[in-house]
């Protein structure tokens, strides 16, 4: 696959004050076609300040993106793939911290589903060799037992991994009838996202897209026999994540940026994605079963 390279850069360069054009260029690929009325919804981005607190923005006007990409510590940036009533968030914004699962009371629309899958799951699974694991937690302490290796390998090793684990993704997809062409898929930095855009005649039915990001999840871990995805992300609309262009700085003196890999071609119809994922529409213990969004 081309354009693996992680892409480092140095701990202690300085950011420009103007957003990375991948983070605008695939802000505009998620809303295109999207009709909404930028004085009273937006998109949102999110940005950790030095705190590491996950503070947001409504993407109103030209600019506003820059300024969220100034205050970011690091460049550390996140989308969320949906659209706000902006009143609805001012009223929250000084008690609530952005961070995944936040701003649910001021959606109104969500432009894609997604699923969050990290590299060090794909390494613990691969290294017990096919044995199942205990529990469900046995399986987190491995996750993150194999985390910091992942953070240490340097470019090649990494940009290897990253194909291999787009490779694993991708084979657990096409198990779900879902080809390369039906997502975007996003590098985080350590770990992939593939993002389903919606059709724009559906992004309005809320619920049908939450429904349908939780037999996502469900259906890759059932498929893949063990929690690929983070069964916990299923909250689609208010899970955030990394965006294209912004940097990842886990590991502090080797950030390494974020990109889009490949972008979809497809916007999902939801009555179809729902019938494609069917056979995940509930819970039924194991992998595929999701904490509750």
């Amino acid at each position: 696959m081309a354009g693996l390279h992680p892409m480092t850069a140095p701990a202690t360069r300085r950011l420009p004050v103007t957003a990375p054009p991948e983070t605008a260029a695939y802000l505009a690929h998620l809303i295109d076609g999207v009709r909404w009325d930028p004085a009273v919804e937006a998109p949102l981005v999110v940005w950790v300040d030095s705190k590491n607190r996950h503070r947001a923005r409504p993407v109103q006007r030209p600019g506003d993106l820059d300024r969220a990409y100034s205050l970011a510590t690091a460049g550390n940036l996140y989308l969320k793939a949906a659209i706000f009533r902006v009143a609805a968030l001012a009223r929250h914004r000084a008690t609530g911290d952005a961070f995944s699962g936040w701003g649910g009371h001021a959606i109104t629309a969500i432009l894609a589903v997604l699923a969050d899958v990290d590299l060090a799951a794909v390494v613990a699974a691969e290294a017990a060799g096919g044995r199942p694991f205990a529990s469900a937690e046995a399986f987190a302490s491995a996750k993150d037992a194999a985390a910091p290796a992942v953070r240490a390998l340097d470019d090649a090793p990494l940009a290897a991994l990253v194909a291999h684990g787009a490779e694993v993704l991708a084979d657990a997809l096409r198990q779900l009838g879902l080809g390369p062409g039906d997502y975007d898929l996003i590098y985080s930095g350590y770990g992939l996202y593939p993002v389903l855009r919606l059709d724009p005649r559906d992004v309005r039915d809320v619920a049908s897209a939450r429904e349908a990001m939780r037999r996502l999840v469900r259906g890759i871990n059932a498929v893949a026999g063990y929690p690929l995805a983070d069964v916990g992300a299923t909250d689609a609309g208010t899970r955030e994540f990394r965006a294209p262009g912004a940097w990842n700085p886990k590991a502090r003196d080797r950030p390494r940026k974020a990109k889009a890999l490949r972008l979809g071609t497809r916007r999902h119809r939801l009555a179809d994605l729902l019938e494609t994922l069917a056979p995940y529409d509930r819970p039924a213990g194991g992998w595929g079963a999701p904490q509750p969004p």
